[in-house]
């Protein structure tokens, strides 16, 4: 897999996806609220650029009950401007993931508008997400 466009809320994530691996991170601020009714979980989901919702996602979902799974991939990046060559990285993990119900929105003029035609096929929810990079 290749990361094309990554949001974090953390400079040191930042500086260190694009220093050690050439992923071209950059910084926005999240809001997440989320309630529970039993196996249930709703979620409300949003990520701002400079005070300005880039995206929203509300999910309806059941991901906390399913049974924890792991998962490993190959990132290979293609060298940044300030990164002398490509990064690649093992991507392993765990995670309870289930299909979700889910709406997305993007703003039109974000960095994220390309997707707003998009026909989406299906959304899962990953819940007690670990990933590490090697």
């Amino acid at each position: 897999m290749t990361i094309t466009d990554i949001w974090v809320d953390s400079p040191a994530s930042m500086a260190g996806g694009r220093a050690l691996w050439a992923i071209p991170k950059d910084l926005c601020d999240f809001e997440l609220e989320s309630t529970f009714k039993g196996p249930l979980t709703s979620t409300h989901w949003s990520a701002s650029v400079d005070r300005r919702v880039v995206a929203e996602a509300a999910f309806t979902d059941v991901s906390r009950a399913a049974p924890r799974a792991p998962f490993k991939g190959l990132v290979d990046q293609p060298p940044l401007a300030e990164h002398d060559g490509r990064g690649r990285a093992v991507m392993s993990g765990t995670a309870k993931a289930l299909p979700c119900r889910a709406r997305w929105s993007f703003a039109a003029d974000g960095p994220l508008a390309f997707l707003r035609p998009a026909r989406r096929l299906g959304s899962f929810r990953m819940a007690d997400f670990r990933l590490r990079f090697e």
